[in-house]
């Protein structure tokens, strides 16, 4: 590429600005003994429960550390796949991640036409040639990518993800763009149905899984959630849900300030 100035744009990570007062509030928000419990608390507040997947969403979007040598490398990004019967809350907990994580994209797999997740390559009619365009999987390099519906994207898409996940880059030759690399870095949150839209309590999780087998093996953790006859549990469920019903807009704009610093807090964190 030769140019005389790029601007780079489209980067969340370039709206957000850390002043040196921000850093006296992260680190004093460090120092707190029961950090992990508070930042818990504040996921997904109306989602009754789900501690630990809440905690594991957490920490990927902190990240864990990518090593290299000369001749091999070690990603940091942990991938999630939460699957589960409906009503369970998936996608609250996927899209809640937009107010932790710094850099975050979100995309269905049932909606995702165009350039799909990963990259599409169109004829451009004014320039009469081929155009390559990202997708938000690509455009999430170094953040988090939240994906729902995921056993619903067409097979080539799942393929193209299949090779960003296991190498952390797409490698595109497709019509007159050949041997382009894309650099895909990015952390997969994704949430799927069972194939049978609920679990069967008395067959194997794997062959519930509508999935690449292959696919499957590229996430490093895999909540299954299961709808369970518990009266005490639905009765608590319900009562978080009434409560939740009772938050004005007023509390919710007061929160406001609250999830920017802990998207600050987790880029501060990112650079040590």
């Amino acid at each position: 590429l030769e140019a005389n100035y790029v601007q780079p744009t489209g980067d969340e990570y370039l709206s957000i600005e850390i002043t040196p007062d921000d850093e006296k509030q992260i680190i004093e928000l460090s120092k707190k003994k029961d950090l992990m419990e508070y930042f818990i608390s504040k996921y997904a507040p109306r989602i009754y429960g789900e501690e630990i997947i809440k905690e594991a969403i957490i920490l990927q979007i902190f990240g864990g550390v990518t090593f290299r040598t000369k001749t091999d490398k070690e990603f940091g990004e942990i991938h999630i796949l939460l699957i589960g019967d409906t009503g369970r809350g998936k996608s609250v907990l996927l899209k809640f991640a937009k107010n932790f994580a710094p850099k975050f994209y979100f995309a269905s797999g049932d909606a995702s036409t165009g350039v799909g997740t990963t990259f599409a390559v169109e004829k451009d009619e004014f320039l009469q040639a081929w155009a390559l365009k990202a997708g938000p999987m690509v455009l999430a390099h170094k953040g988090l990518f939240g994906l729902d519906e995921l056993d619903k994207l067409d097979d080539e898409d799942t393929k193209r993800m299949h090779s960003a996940l296991a190498s952390g880059e797409i490698v595109v030759n497709k019509a007159s763009i050949q041997n382009v690399t894309l650099m895909c870095e990015t952390a997969l949150l994704s949430a799927c149905n069972p194939k049978d839209i609920i679990f069967d309590p008395y067959q194997d999780l794997s062959a519930q899984i509508e999935l690449p087998i292959t696919l499957i093996n590229r996430f490093d953790l895999i909540f299954p959630m299961q709808e369970k006859i518990d009266a005490e549990l639905d009765r608590n469920i319900a009562k978080k849900m009434l409560e939740s019903l009772k938050i004005t807009q007023e509390h919710l704009d007061t929160e406001t300030p609250e999830y920017d610093m802990i998207k600050k807090y987790v880029m501060y964190s990112k650079k040590i």
